[in-house]
Order: C-alpha cells, then structure tokens, then sequence
C-alpha cells in the first residue's frame, strides 16, 4: 500500500501547542507556524488552505481540539477558548459549561 502525502496525515505531533493561539511552533526547529502549503503540519491550516477536506480531517487528524479522544493538550484548548470568549485562562473554571458553548456558538 502506498504511503499517504503529507496533506493527508496527520503532522499535528510535530506542533509545540504549549504557547496557545498564535504562538504554535515546530518542534524541530522552534519557527513559529505559519501557513502549511504543501509541507505544514496543522490539519486544520491544511483544511483552511484547500490541502485538505473536512473529511479527510475529521479521518485523520488526531488533534482535533475538544473531541473526544484527542491528543490537542488540555490547556492548550483552554488558552483557545479564552482567548476566542475574550477572558483570562484562569477565570473559565468560573464561567457555566453552556455559557462558554453558547458564547462559542457551538
């Protein structure tokens, strides 16, 4: 069976997630995350940029943030949803579960 390409794995473990959105970086290197074109590592920078479908996504990536199972760090999807709410990481366990969906339009 022939290997994938790029576009169609799943290259998310090769992300430093820990400095929230914005600020991801390569573990390899430490550049800071741009876009993916044909040699990134996001899956879904490669979905925003036409490299790959939400299909394929939801197939193949393993970091999907908030889903069950992922590998997408826990405090890495809290930086995420404060900075989008608007409100510091250390205030959402003070905030009601369906006050932060509904804010997110989830």
């Amino acid at each position: 069976m022939a290997e994938s390409p790029d576009n169609l794995r799943c290259q998310c473990h090769l992300i430093d997630w820990s400095r929230g959105p914005g600020n991801y970086r390569l573990l390899s290197t430490g550049a800071k995350l741009k876009d993916s074109g044909s040699s990134g590592h996001c899956c879904q920078t490669k979905v925003n940029e036409g490299y790959m479908t939400m299909k394929d996504y939801g197939n193949v990536c393993q970091y999907i943030p908030g889903e069950h199972g992922s590998k997408f760090p826990e405090h890495a999807l809290k930086m995420m949803i404060a900075d989008r709410i608007g409100v510091p990481v250390s205030s959402l366990e003070d905030i009601p579960h369906n006050q932060i969906i509904s804010t997110l339009n989830l």
